[in-house]
């Protein structure tokens, strides 16, 4: 082998990446759609998808900012993993699957293919009653 990369790898390999982020993408349009959230063009753009996927967990855009410092996304990842969980009224262990490396993939296609409505917090249902009150 000389090293080199032939553009035909090279097509090929940008494909499947394409394909598997279009997959990832899809996955976090049904998880904000299965948790009353409109996900939107958002979850199609990097980075900025996790507007969309924080909204689903219920926690503010804000928290976009700690998922880039490094080493504290730690810590925003397992409170993002445990809110989605239960926002889509899933167990816990469906939170550390997403966590730990290797069943994050499959707990994230679980998320978002699985059935189930999560249970509606009275301060949820508060809201939405205003909503269509107005």
């Amino acid at each position: 082998m000389n090293g080199s990369v032939d553009a035909g790898n090279l097509w090929s390999a940008l494909v499947v990446f394409g394909a598997l982020y279009f997959i990832f993408s899809y996955c976090a349009l049904l998880i904000c759609r299965k948790t009353g959230n409109d996900g939107g063009v958002l979850v199609f753009i990097p980075i900025l998808q996790m507007i969309p996927l924080l909204r689903a967990a219920g926690m503010s855009p804000g928290w976009l900012v700690v998922f880039l410092v490094p080493f504290i996304n730690i810590v925003a990842w397992i409170a993002w993993a445990i809110n989605i969980a239960e926002a889509r009224g899933k167990s816990g262990w469906v939170a550390l699957f997403l966590i730990l490396p290797g069943s994050n993939f499959l707990a994230f296609l679980y998320l978002a293919l699985s059935n189930g409505t999560p249970e509606r917090r009275e301060d949820r249902r508060s809201e939405i009653m205003t909503l269509e009150t107005a």
